[in-house]
């Protein structure tokens, strides 16, 4: 069986468990990857390659979730692929982090309040 570079990143985002799910399904439709399995605390995806030629063997993500008790989740992503050296290694930490940074960006712009426009000055009558 050939060796496999791995790759691991966890870190912990302010939303509870379900919202969680929702958010790394959606980062993952956003780069464009596919959903190979999905549960309630797991989800395995995998980049679809769309050049004919590459230098590089496609990712597979599988993200854990895990709720914590202060309403927070931590996540766990473990990226591997196949092929072996530091190209491999390389462009295997890259695609994590460029999802966990995806996932960030997502839980951001749903969180975002949305600004509200400042009331205009009330025009003051001036007494004659």
């Amino acid at each position: 069986m050939p060796l496999m570079p791995t790759h691991s990143e966890e870190f912990t985002l302010q939303l509870p468990l379900g919202e969680t799910m929702q958010v790394c399904a959606e980062a993952v439709a956003t780069l464009g990857w596919r959903v190979i399995e999905q549960s309630m605390t797991r989800l395995k995806c995998a980049e679809v390659k769309t050049q004919l030629v590459s230098f590089t063997w496609p990712v597979q993500v599988e993200i854990i979730i895990k709720g914590e008790p202060s309403g927070e989740t931590r996540l766990t992503l473990n990226g591997s692929t196949f092929g072996l050296g530091s190209m491999q290694s390389s462009y295997l930490a890259e695609q994590v982090r460029n999802l966990r940074h995806t996932i960030e960006h997502t839980v951001s712009r749903k969180t975002a309040k949305p600004v509200e426009n400042a009331p205009a000055p009330e025009s003051r009558s001036e007494a004659a």
